[in-house]
């Protein structure tokens, strides 16, 4: 690694050998840090919470109290405790098992991030860190819940959430449309030649009208037999030029070997594909000197001021982390605010805590505020296509002119670089062209998973990015771009299984409503409800009681009598539990996993509570254009008052 790289002069010290430590190693490597093995009861940097080593932030699976404790290690079991299994679309009632192990990848993205932010203030305390924090971090806005019921939420088609939201075989396979806004909508139904269902009252509801199963049902019904008359290319180069978003759905091969990899810089050389890097990068720029030296309070970034030129998920997210870690954000919005808003409960888990201003880029005033608000910052995150910035005057250029100490984050969808860089993505559509849903379906037809990885991992991503900046503009000065994507955060996800591609070996693959990979580690239905079995993932000898007892026995015992006869025969297991009842299992509140407000027009909610920064009762989020004539727009909101009382659990039928 170059002696330019951010984090050249860096060392880390590695007391875990699990699977989200080694990826945190990866990532430090990448930036330029220096790895180095800690032994058995060696202090260390990152270390398991159940060793007798002190280290800044101790892994585990399920948190250090609680039922759970000291429980399968396994993704898939964290997965299953923390509702992703249930939460999985499918077509038949019951859990999906996730091939791709979020819990694992959320956890080490995360770990770096924390082992950064305690560079910044040194001898803070230790943080425990569970893989099931991260998984609640990836689900912050499915895991939001209010008063108002929402069955559909984890009740949606394997295909995606509506007909527009949609996997479609075209003539020789497979594409996905991203489109889940109402302008997109409307553009897709235009498209495919469905311009007389706009008249449709119905339709008219916009977006979100589409979900209803009836109506959904019927659409899907019109728009298969249109997709399926013409190839691929031809319905992307149609939903190109009608600016919709939408993509191939390949496989990891196929992905691994596209050009956008290598042209974008995630792969060195190399046949089939090299290594990935540069997932989060980082380079100087001037040699400017930082408004501040020292955070101004208790956590890594307090008094910093970022400015949060984002909409969506992606870029909203690194200003959550980023506020998290004490930073104050202000959140810029066009004059119609974020298209996000209209997400209900999702928008105050992206948003809580910030300040946010409406301004009119297209206008000159609007331009010079927005300059001016960056000028005394020291932080800048975007998810905005940096041409459409550029040829507005408020490129990266023109900001780091008029702030040249700027930390300037962008979230691109593909890149910056290559064949895609000019294409707009959400979520799905990245994570259908890096293989995940071509995987998670295995032999069948691809499969959406429910979480919208993409989107809080690329954000994290940038948050390491923008740590990792600032360590070295104290250390050195200047200022600094980070440049980090979706694709790389989809990339990020199967590593382990690029990995495999790499050195020619097999790798685990799903199909509809995938149980497993074999009975002793897979989901088993209960009298109840279901659990998963977490013995090793590749089949060994086998156990023939416990086989024997899952081909039958399993369905006539309630889930924890089965979990403990699971026990006598040495196979560990855990209970699904849906989404909806998290918040009424005593193990995520005894590891202290929520938190709540109040937040004007929807109530009292209640959602993941910050992994990065420590618990509380945050401020709402803002209305649109709330601080507009804020006389000091850098001062933090006011937090609120008690935390509300959980809210009460509503399975919707999917168990």
């Amino acid at each position: 690694m170059s002696g330019d790289a951010v984090l050249a002069g860096q060392s880390f010290a590695i007391g875990s050998r699990g699977a989200a430590a080694e990826l945190a190693a990866f990532l430090l490597r990448d930036l330029g840090a220096q790895i180095a093995a800690a032994g058995p009861g060696e202090a260390a940097d990152l270390v398991d919470a159940s060793s007798n080593a002190a280290g800044s932030v101790l892994l585990s699976p399920y948190g250090e109290r609680g039922r759970f404790a000291g429980g399968p290690e396994h993704h898939a079991a964290i997965e299953a405790v923390g509702g992703a299994l249930l939460g999985q679309y499918t077509y038949e009632p019951g859990p999906a098992y996730l091939v791709s192990p979020y819990a694992n990848v959320g956890q080490a993205l995360l770990a770096v991030a924390a082992l950064l932010s305690r560079r910044l203030v040194p001898g803070m305390a230790p943080l425990s860190l569970s893989g099931v924090q991260a998984l609640f971090a990836i689900q912050s806005g499915f895991y939001c819940f209010g008063a108002e019921p929402e069955p559909q939420r984890f009740a949606h088609s394997p295909r995606g959430q509506s007909p527009t939201y949609s996997t479609y075989r075209a003539a020789d396979d497979w594409i996905f449309i991203g489109a889940s806004t109402t302008p997109f909508m409307i553009k897709v139904l235009q498209t495919v030649g469905l311009d007389a269902l706009l008249d449709d009252p119905r339709i008219q509801q916009g977006a979100r009208g589409l979900r209803d199963p009836q109506l959904a049902a019927e659409l899907w019904q019109r728009m298969d037999p249109i997709i399926r008359r013409e190839p691929r290319e031809v319905w992307l180069a149609r939903f190109e030029a009608a600016k919709v978003p939408a993509g191939p759905v390949l496989s990891m091969e196929e992905a691994l070997a596209h050009p956008q990899l290598r042209a974008a810089g995630l792969a060195e050389p190399g046949e089939p594909i090299g290594r990935l890097t540069r997932l989060s990068a980082v380079r100087r720029r001037g040699d400017g000197t930082p408004r501040t030296r020292m955070a101004e309070g208790p956590l890594p970034l307090s008094g910093l001021r970022v400015v949060e030129l984002a909409g969506y998920i992606a870029g909203s997210y690194v200003g959550r982390l980023l506020a998290d870690l004490g930073a104050n954000v202000v959140k810029v919005e066009p004059p119609d605010g974020d298209p996000f808003r209209v997400n209900g409960y999702g928008f105050p888990a992206w948003n809580h805590g910030k300040r946010a201003i409406s301004i009119n880029l297209r206008e000159r005033a609007g331009r010079e505020r927005l300059t001016a608000l960056v000028a005394e910052a020291d932080i800048l995150v975007t998810n905005y296509r940096p041409e459409a910035l550029g040829r507005m005057g408020v490129g990266r250029d023109a900001l780091f002119a008029v702030n040249p100490a700027l930390i300037h984050c962008t979230v691109s969808a593909f890149g910056e670089t290559g064949p895609l860089a000019h294409l707009p993505g959400f979520d799905p559509v990245v994570q259908a062209f890096a293989g995940i849903m071509k995987r998670q379906g295995g032999d069948g037809e691809p499969v959406k998973p429910q979480m919208a990885a993409t989107d809080y991992l690329s954000g994290m991503l940038g948050a390491i990015g923008v740590l990792a900046a600032r360590l070295a503009q104290l250390e050195r000065g200047g200022g600094y771009e980070v440049r980090t994507s979706l694709l790389a955060a989809a990339l990020l996800l199967n590593y382990a299984a690029y990995e495999d591609v790499r050195a020619g070996r097999p790798y685990l693959t799903g199909g509809r409503d995938f149980k497993g990979p074999h009975p002793l580690h897979g989901l088993q239905q209960t009298a109840g409800g279901w659990l998963l079995t977490a013995g090793p993932e590749a089949r060994g000898d086998g156990n023939a009681a416990a086989e024997r007892y899952l081909a039958d026995g399993v369905r006539h015992e309630t889930t924890e009598s089965a979990i403990a006869r699971l026990r006598g025969f040495a196979v560990p297991a855990v209970p699904c539990i849906h989404p909806f009842d998290l918040t009424a299992e005593p193990h995520f509140h005894e590891n202290d996993l929520w938190i709540g407000f109040e937040q004007p027009g929807l109530g009292p909610l209640i959602l993941p509570a910050p992994v990065l920064g420590p618990p509380g009762t945050p401020a709402p989020a803002p209305a649109l254009g709330e601080h507009n004539a804020a006389a000091d727009l850098w001062q933090a909101p006011a937090p609120t008052g008690a935390v509300p009382e959980p809210v009460p659990a509503a399975t919707g039928g999917k168990g």
